[in-house]
């Protein structure tokens, strides 16, 4: 088994041309986390006895990605306009190489920009699937 390294995928972001998109690395970036959350349903009964009995629902998927600004960028610039749409949503790619871990729509919101004074300037923004992505599988391999 080969261990996986973050340096080898990188996030891509559609122009939201049709039919055919195209899609730019964001420049810059220096990491990327990927969370799948699920809230507990409660599904017990007083028949259960003394074990509640649960289940998970509907799954929340977010993306937040960071990096160094690094200009000019489109891809950074297209994640900022998205941010103030009024739709905020756009198709995303994260793949390693050639293959694809995610891909899917998602809306883009929480951007932040720091600026400090000996240090360049950094930018991070979350992302949340807004859809089914077509692609969600972190254990892809070729």
């Amino acid at each position: 088994m080969a261990t996986k390294h973050g340096k080898d995928s990188r996030l891509h972001i559609g122009d939201g041309t049709t039919p055919t998109e195209a899609f730019d690395i964001i420049g810059g970036e220096t990491s990327w986390e990927y969370s799948s959350a699920a809230q507990e349903l409660d599904e017990s009964s007083k028949d259960d006895g003394d074990i509640a009995a649960f289940s998970f629902g509907q799954r929340k998927i977010t993306i937040k990605v960071s990096g160094i600004t690094k200009l000019p960028d489109d891809g950074l610039a297209r994640a900022i306009t998205v941010s103030k749409s009024a739709t905020k949503k756009v198709n995303v790619k994260l793949l390693e190489g050639a293959v694809v871990l995610y891909a899917g729509e998602v809306a883009i919101g929480n951007v932040n920009v720091t600026g400090p004074k000996d240090g360049p300037r950094t930018w991070s923004f979350d992302m949340v699937a807004s859809a089914v992505p077509t692609t969600d599988n972190m254990a892809a391999v070729a």
